[in-house]
Formats: structure tokens, sequence, C-alpha cells
């Protein structure tokens, strides 16, 4: 169980990736995640750009004690979204589905990643 024993606490403003991007007509091709155990939240808030550009998406997701499991959830999360995934230790690649991503796959098979089995 993850313990703090003494901390400070500042309010931060924040928004989805979602409406961030739908104020600024941001199309997104690639989507970088790497926010220590929140990286269901950060895809939940990005579905729409999801759906709507198919977005490769390359995230550090680790399956440890403290966030529960999580990885487990992003998984199934990013193969609801229709996403075929490549995962390496702590690394997944997310690639949509479509005819093209054959190549893509087998270069990062190559590299050490393996193919989702759920």
């Amino acid at each position: 169980m993850l313990k703090v024993t003494s901390a400070t606490f500042d309010r931060v403003m924040s928004m989805t990736l979602d409406h961030y991007c739908a104020e600024r007509a941001i199309k997104v091709a690639l989507m970088k995640i790497d926010v220590e155990g929140m990286e269901v939240d950060v895809v939940l808030g990005a579905s729409h750009i999801i759906q709507r550009d198919k977005p490769c998406i390359i995230c550090e997701s680790w399956s440890i004690a403290e966030f529960g499991d999580l990885r487990t959830k992003l998984v199934t999360l990013l193969e609801q979204h229709n996403y075929y995934l490549l995962l390496r230790d702590d690394d997944i690649i997310a690639l949509p589905k479509n005819d093209s991503i054959s190549a893509i796959i087998t270069l990062c098979n190559q590299f050490g990643f393996n193919e989702s089995v759920t």
C-alpha cells in the first residue's frame, strides 16, 4: 500500500484532450502517454479523438499493486476502441485496426514487442 506521511497539495487546472483539441481544431496522429498511473483517465478523456482521428498510441503502463491492475483496464479500453496492441515490459503500442498495419507489427516484433493475447 502506498503511504503518504506528509504532503502539500496544490490545485491544478486541467481539461481533457478532447476539449483541448476541439477548442483548437487539432487533429491527432500520435499520442505518447506517460502519466504514472493515470493512463486510463487520459484515454477516457481522449475518447472522441481516438474514435475520430484513430491516432497511433505509445504508452507506458505499469502493472503494480499500488495502482491496482490499471494495465489490464487500459488494454481492455484500447481494444474496445478497436486497437491492435503490441506489448513489451511496461510499454504498449496501440495501432488502429486496418489493413495497413502488418508491416508495422512485423517491425515492432523485431524490437521485442509481442502481440496482445486478450
